[in-house]
């Protein structure tokens, strides 16, 4: 073999696979490397602990294992087609909590694309649910004031790792429709107030107190206290209510004094 012969084979044998690939028309025009990573997380987490170029690597692996492989190429195109017409991601990790861990404990994951490849791959054939019927809630229901005025609300969703607003406010929902209604829990600033007015004349006109339901009282109003989207006139009006407990809380041996 002549050494110009040799260099030219040489040359052959090195060549990228994607650039043989790409003239032999393996790759789909429609190809986009992000998307592919975005589906085949696996694959971007072993590009990033090899420190490869994502383009190159994406775009060799689906032609030379991907395809073969039937990876996912498109984001969820193929999978839409699959899921329900009333199918809402967003309510599937809500109602399936050890998905939403999964997610929290690999945040490199896209949500929403997690969700619809896993019902259609696995959650179908497991038998979840991915809808409820819709909470009936007052036509005034305010879910963001709802998780506000409820932190042990927003510490369920928390510890359920619920996270997102459309989420947390769907969650919101589905809690006072099925919980919060029954318990007496307030979803509205000015209900609240008018509770808290209630509960400070009643403390007032009492001959005694007992510390703990002072304490009790203080932090209820503080709670209405820290919200953001108190209006002038009811931020006057629970700080009027904190003052007014406080007053009692100094006549009374072992409340608490903030």
């Amino acid at each position: 073999m002549n050494k110009k012969i040799a260099v030219i084979f040489t040359l052959l044998l090195s060549a990228s696979p994607m650039l043989m690939a790409e003239q032999s028309g393996q790759l789909p025009s429609d190809f986009n490397h992000k998307e592919y990573l975005d589906l085949n997380q696996d694959l971007r987490t072993y590009a990033k602990s090899k420190n490869l170029d994502e383009k190159s690597f994406a775009e060799e692996h689906y032609v030379n294992h991907g395809k073969s492989e039937n990876r996912h190429y498109k984001p969820t195109q193929s999978i839409k087609d699959k899921l329900p017409k009333d199918f809402d991601w967003r309510k599937y990790l809500v109602l399936n909590p050890d998905l939403r861990q999964h997610l929290a404990q690999h945040p490199n994951l896209q949500s929403q694309t997690f969700a619809e490849e896993h019902y259609v791959n696995h959650g179908k054939a497991e038998g979840r649910k991915y809808k409820v019927d819709e909470p009936v809630v007052p036509n005034d229901f305010n879910a963001a004031h709802y998780l506000a005025l409820n932190p042990d609300v927003k510490l369920m969703a928390d510890q359920k790792h619920i996270v997102g607003q459309q989420t947390l406010l769907a969650f919101a929902k589905q809690h006072y429709s099925q919980i919060g209604k029954a318990q007496g829990k307030f979803y509205n600033i000015p209900d609240k107030i008018a509770d808290l007015s209630k509960k400070v004349e009643t403390a007032e006109k009492a001959t005694s107190h007992t510390a703990e339901s002072l304490d009790a009282l203080s932090q209820d109003i503080e709670i209405v206290l820290v919200i953001k989207d108190l209006n002038p006139s009811q931020k006057t009006a629970v700080e009027d209510l904190h003052n007014r407990v406080i007053r009692l809380m100094f006549k009374t041996p072992g409340a608490t004094r903030l």
